[in-house]
């Protein structure tokens, strides 16, 4: 018991520990603050957990699965068939170095081309997906390599140009932005400007605010959009934003919310959103103080303690110093009195008798009529009080005797 005491400041702290943990997971306004805008789990207005949940639930059993792209479009494996949304890239993956093939698992990886203004929009591996099949969106907010996001003073001049969507008319263009591919290329082989391949879909104010470019020799497409706010919690109701999204991603098509432009490598953990709520260093001093708490726990300095416990009863103590205490607190009727009445219970409890049987019983085991005596209603000599506290344990030695048999 002692050793167990001892643990409980070490459990409480464990028990304090997880119920933090279990808070932070749970806390709406923590989720907020840790994840990006426009990632699927900001549940902020600006990010696009409702857009994922949509797609995810409205989906049928059978319809493939809508899920999360932690990786390069070049490294990932997935369906030649399936819609990548880019919303709102806070990086642009041909940004970053090609990765060991070794450690992607790919024994030729293909080359990552660098996306830089005026160059190529998509990577090698991007614009092999594509041409396979794929549908790559791109909702952007500010410039994305070749491509330039102009902000527009207002917009009120929104048009269908390309009736390429059937029931999606209208979109909440707020903040107004529209495209400029002027001098974009999606490789550098090709010399061709992105506006040459691509069909505009909606026009702000007579520019280009949603367009749609099919690859020569392809059969997927890319789809860019001025607003990755379509997306988000905060508008994505609005207008005919949901039919948008249910155009885009038919059930038909595996789909993936592309969060590795977003900075996330993973499915996010506890672990990490406390490392991004900045409690990386905290959660290493925990680990390294419960090492040493393991380490000295394992560890023993000097002799082992004597773990010998007493376990003899302590019947006989008791006894010896309680009659001490009624010895002097009660006078020897008053004694037998409480010895009587508690004869009486015992003999209750085993028997189940009640009035002129209970008492016929008590006075046959007792082999006395001396009731006066027995219920403390005249005083005692020191003889009677012996002779009668005689009687009594002579009785509850029969009474056990009986119960035996």
């Amino acid at each position: 018991m002692n050793r167990f005491l001892r643990k409980l400041p070490l459990l409480a702290a464990l028990l304090a520990i997880g119920a933090a943990f279990v808070w932070l997971d749970s806390d709406k306004d923590f989720k907020r603050e840790v994840f990006p805008a426009r990632s699927l789990h900001n549940i902020a207005p600006k990010g696009a957990s409702l857009a994922f949940r949509y797609l995810k639930e409205s989906r049928g059993s059978k319809a493939p699965a809508v899920s999360e792209l932690h990786r390069m479009i070049d490294y990932a494996e997935i369906e030649p068939n399936a819609v990548v949304f880019r919303i709102g890239p806070e990086k642009k993956p041909g940004e970053h170095e090609s990765p060991d093939p070794n450690k992607t698992g790919l024994k030729t990886p293909p080359p990552v081309k660098p996306v830089v203004t005026g160059g190529p929009l998509l990577t090698d591996g991007e614009l092999n997906w594509v041409k396979g099949g794929g549908r790559l969106v791109l909702a952007l907010d500010k410039n994305y390599g070749p491509i330039e996001v102009v902000n527009q003073t207002k917009g009120d001049d929104f048009k269908k140009t390309f009736d390429f969507w059937p029931g999606v008319n209208r979109f909440h263009p707020r903040p107004a932005r529209t495209l400029n591919f002027k001098g974009a290329s999606l490789d550098k082989a090709k010399s061709i400007a992105v506006l040459d391949d691509a069909h505009t879909l909606f026009a702000l104010n007579g520019e280009i605010f949603a367009a749609r470019i099919l690859l020569e020799g392809g059969t997927g497409d890319v789809i860019v959009l001025a607003s990755p706010e379509i997306f988000t919690n905060s508008h994505v109701g609005l207008e005919d934003n949901l039919k948008l999204l249910g155009q885009l991603a038919p059930s038909t098509r595996p789909v993936y919310f592309d969060e590795f432009v977003h900075g996330l490598h993973t499915s996010p953990g506890m672990i990490e959103m406390l490392v991004r709520w900045g409690m990386g260093m905290a959660l290493l001093v925990m680990l390294a103080g419960g090492m040493v708490l393991f380490w000295r726990a394992r560890a023993s300095i000097g002799p082992p303690e004597d773990d010998h416990k007493e376990t003899r009863t302590e019947a006989i103590d008791f006894v010896n110093s309680l009659a001490p205490l009624y010895n002097r607190v009660l006078e020897p009727h008053q004694a037998i009195a409480l010895h009587y009445k508690n004869f009486i219970h015992t003999v209750t409890a085993q028997s189940g008798l009640r009035g002129a049987d209970l008492r016929a019983r008590i006075f046959a085991l007792l082999g006395t009529s001396d009731e006066a005596g027995l219920t403390g209603r005249r005083a005692l000599t020191p003889s009677e009080f012996f002779s009668l506290l005689k009687t009594l344990n002579e009785a509850y030695g029969r009474l056990e005797r009986a119960h035996r048999r």
